[in-house]
């Protein structure tokens, strides 16, 4: 008796539980019928597994009709800022180990006919997102500069300096908290801080002088983010002219580096392979045209 009399109130708890996620869930926006969660599909990053079974190009279990990133761009441009509080969600959005471990097991099974998906995938749908928002996703920078100051985990951290980059002018703001991490002993949180800086281009007497010793940084990558950054600026950037021709005549500083992404079929594609130099070529055009005329710089790719 005494557990039956338990019984009741545990199963209004659950019930109560349940009605309170329900009621703090966001309520997911919609466009043409179909809420947002479809339309992020076609932003979806997938793994390919030598034992999966496949159909028609596609992963057997995969939704086809997914949209295609040009109707996703559309529809998130429709959806507007609606869409941002599940955008803030997905891009903090973390595996546990368990899952990860079950994910990989599955994959070695003969008779996997789920459509593999990376871990990574809700962050990299919600930085898609961003970027087809664009600037109209400026309310959303101050709930990223709060996740990004309250989150350890680096992963997320540089999702957020990335979507950060992908909104642009709007994320002024958050320029005291890019130039912060453009000291950050995390090669990768240098480069997407430095990006980041490139793409807001705001406050250039305090951020160009900031982004000029990252031309010497020791990591390549740095030292492009840098380039590219200083570019955004244009005129602005007068500044770092001088440490641009030192690049250009330090072999060491202006080789490489060449980027390549990996298709679905894991055959590696070599895509827009830019040298350090031909960026630090057309920044030095676009920022002293003059002075770049002098030093003899052309423009050749």
């Amino acid at each position: 008796m005494r557990r039956k009399g338990w019984l009741v109130p545990a199963v209004f708890a659950v019930l109560l539980g349940l009605a309170a996620v329900l009621l703090l869930t966001p309520s997911e926006p919609s466009y043409r019928g179909k809420p947002l969660t479809h339309w992020l599909q076609a932003y979806k990053i997938t793994i390919t597994a030598t034992n999966s079974l496949w159909r028609n190009s596609k992963p057997i279990g995969a939704d086809d009709e997914a949209p295609s990133r040009y109707e996703a761009d559309a529809a998130i441009e429709a959806i507007g800022t609606n869409a941002i509080p599940i955008l803030l969600r997905l891009i903090q959005h973390r595996d546990s180990r368990l899952r990860y471990w079950q994910f990989s097991l599955a994959r070695k099974a003969p008779f996997f006919r789920i459509a593999p998906v990376s871990a990574r995938s809700p962050n990299h749908e919600a930085l898609m997102a961003f970027r087809a928002l664009g600037t109209n996703a400026g309310p959303a920078v101050p709930q990223l500069m709060e996740i990004y100051n309250r989150e350890s985990n680096r992963n997320t951290r540089n999702w957020v300096l990335s979507g950060l980059a992908e909104i642009g002018p709007p994320a002024e703001q958050a320029v005291p908290l890019l130039l912060r991490t453009l000291a950050d002993t995390n090669t990768q949180s240098r480069e997407n801080a430095a990006r980041a800086l490139g793409a807001i281009h705001a406050d250039a007497p305090v951020v160009v002088p900031a982004l000029i010793p990252c031309l010497r940084d020791p990591e390549a990558r740095i030292r492009l983010a840098a380039v590219i950054a200083l570019r955004e600026y244009g005129k602005a950037a007068k500044s770092a002219v001088r440490e641009l021709l030192e690049l250009l005549r330090d072999p060491k500083l202006s080789a490489g580096p060449f980027y390549t992404f990996t298709t679905l079929s894991g055959t590696p594609a070599r895509v827009n392979a830019v040298t350090i130099a031909e960026m630090a070529t057309n920044a030095l055009r676009d920022i002293d045209p003059e002075t770049a005329a002098k030093a003899g710089i052309r423009n050749n790719w």
